[in-house]
């Protein structure tokens, strides 16, 4: 069963946006986010047995992958520019409030 759902799933993202780099599969990183895609796809299958996977649930999750690792990206990105840390992050939220 895990197998036969674990083959669906993979079939269809592996069909995800082929034509942009994020998830092309001739990139090590593009394969990587491809198979990020399919494990948060099994999981939530796995954890709501009465909906399990949809043909399509990739389409709608690839381009929230991509924003959220863009989002998380550009704010690592700004802490290392300014030279912050969480924990700096973290104390100056606490001193602001």
């Amino acid at each position: 069963e895990n197998e036969e759902l674990f083959g669906e799933i993979q079939k269809d993202v592996s069909r995800t946006l082929p034509d942009y780099g994020f998830y092309s599969s001739e990139h090590e990183r593009g394969r990587a986010h491809r198979r990020a895609i399919l494990h948060v796809l099994f999981v939530y299958a796995k954890l709501n047995p009465g909906i399990k996977y949809v043909q399509g649930m990739n389409e709608l999750l690839a381009p929230i992958f991509y924003l959220l690792l863009q989002d998380q990206e550009a704010r690592a990105a700004g802490h290392q520019q300014v030279g912050l840390s969480l924990s700096d992050e973290t104390e100056l939220a606490g001193a602001e409030a």
